[in-house]
């Protein structure tokens, strides 16, 4: 969500977010809160294009379109 306001990440790498995140191209993945405060300190430098871009992957129609295309497989496979 944050990523499509143009507002970049800062998060683990766990779970998802090192499947969308970009160290320094749309985000920071942090181990502690040292990293936290650097990347905290960095996150200025990001280009809000950049992460408008990298958030339309995950939009509604794009989604919707990858469901869509994986239960086609599924039913006729």
């Amino acid at each position: 969500e944050a990523l499509s306001y143009g507002c970049p990440v800062i998060g683990l790498p766990v779970g998802f977010f090192p499947n969308f995140i970009k160290n320094g191209s749309n985000g920071f993945l942090i181990d502690d809160e040292k990293g936290f405060l650097s990347a905290y300190a960095l996150a200025d430098e990001i280009e809000q294009k950049d992460c408008w871009e990298s958030s339309k992957k995950y939009d509604v129609d794009s989604m919707l379109k990858s469901f869509s295309n994986a239960f086609t497989q599924i039913v006729y496979s």
